[in-house]
């Protein structure tokens, strides 16, 4: 319940925020949740369907919406209260999110749109199954690649991972299968992600022994670890997006576990017409 309850807080810092900051940054947000940026990014997106800059950004114009209407306040003075350099950049903002500019707006005293702000609540549903078992690894070995993405959103972050696999798949993966090693990963490609300086790190690769060196590949090593384990069991694009859902909503909550630290690995049966897709997430007990 501890991920919920530092959720709800970080909506209130937010609400609270809202016109005191005018660079009311998802940082400034995690840390007084005491939370790494990423993590927060991933858990707000996911439980919210908003990253937390376009929930800002539309918390914002709905309240600057809401006093044109009900005041004189000059437009220039609304567009530097929340957080907009110039009436221009504003009034663009506010047309997009609106459908009516600023000053159309304040002659007519009318035309504004409601965004309300978000408050969570634990909901009962229906006594649908999620499949999830515990592992314990030693060191793994990834020989594949990896790449840096900058901070983005779940719905970002959904797009250009698997743009990058496939530029692996289409430019080596009879070399990855072939340096897969035997172990529980045998035909199956990895995809890990840790967090770098802020941002997100995703390995792409296969699973392969210690020894393994290669001049093309990057050997990336995964330490001894305790692992939740889900199996996905749909096989549309966005089933992992789904499967983080039900995570955070049916069994976070209510989980005497959580999160140890901001990695993931998804495991993809690629070989023998098995088609078996599962998430790990690295684990520790209260």
């Amino acid at each position: 319940m501890e991920w919920l309850e530092s959720l709800q807080k970080a909506l209130d810092f937010i609400e609270n925020n809202i016109t005191d900051t005018a660079e009311l940054t998802s940082f400034e947000v995690a840390n007084e949740v005491f939370s790494s940026e990423y993590n927060f990014r991933r858990i707000f997106s996911v439980i919210t369907g908003y990253t937390v800059g376009e929930y800002i950004r539309n918390r914002r114009l709905s309240l600057a919406g809401e006093e044109l209407i009900v005041s004189d306040v000059k437009i220039i003075d609304l567009a530097v209260k929340y957080g907009y350099d110039t009436a221009e950049s504003f009034t663009k903002a506010f047309t997009r999110f609106h459908g009516i500019t600023p000053s159309a707006m304040k002659k007519s005293k009318s035309g504004a749109k409601s965004f309300s702000r978000i408050m969570l609540k634990i909901e009962a549903t229906g006594g649908t199954m999620l499949d999830y078992s515990f592992e314990i690894t030693a060191p793994i070995y990834i020989a594949g690649y990896n790449k840096i993405f900058p901070p983005a959103s779940f719905e970002q972050n959904s797009i250009t991972i698997p743009e990058f696999v496939k530029e692996c798949c289409d430019k080596s993966f009879d070399k990855l299968m072939s340096v897969s090693a035997d172990n529980m990963f045998k035909g199956c490609v990895l995809g890990y992600r840790d967090e770098i300086e802020g941002n997100l790190r995703f390995t792409f690769g296969v699973s392969c022994s210690e020894s393994h060196s290669d001049d093309e590949l990057t050997i990336t090593k995964i330490p001894p670890c305790k692992w939740i384990k889900f199996k996905c069991s749909e096989n549309e694009a966005k089933a992992m997006q789904k499967l983080w859902y039900r995570i955070y909503t049916e069994i976070m909550p209510f989980f005497s576990y959580k999160l140890a630290d901001n990695i993931t690995l998804e495991v993809s049966s690629v070989q023998n017409n098995v088609n078996e897709k599962y998430l790990l997430i690295p684990i520790r007990q209260n």
